[in-house]
């Protein structure tokens, strides 16, 4: 007996009709993988405080490189 490989409904993983990676408004994706980056970096959780300085990193962002300079460069990273 052949067993079937499960099906994935095409609505899930997809900005519709199964084309491409979902879409994220707003940015985010890139405010999440920063915070998440600084986290693991610092080796603390973000905070409320640090709410400008994240905005600040993920407005110059252009893909995964800068965005790693930038929380190298910035205050919350140098100040540790």
């Amino acid at each position: 007996m052949r067993r079937r490989s499960p099906t994935i409904p095409s609505s899930i993983g997809s900005s519709g009709g199964g084309r491409g990676p979902p879409e994220v408004p707003g940015g985010q994706l890139a405010r999440s993988l920063a915070s998440k980056l600084i986290a693991y970096s610092t080796g603390r959780a973000t905070r409320g405080s640090d709410r400008e300085a994240l905005e600040a990193i993920v407005a110059k962002d252009q893909g995964l490189r800068s965005l790693n300079h930038e929380i190298v460069r910035s205050d919350l990273f140098r100040n540790k």
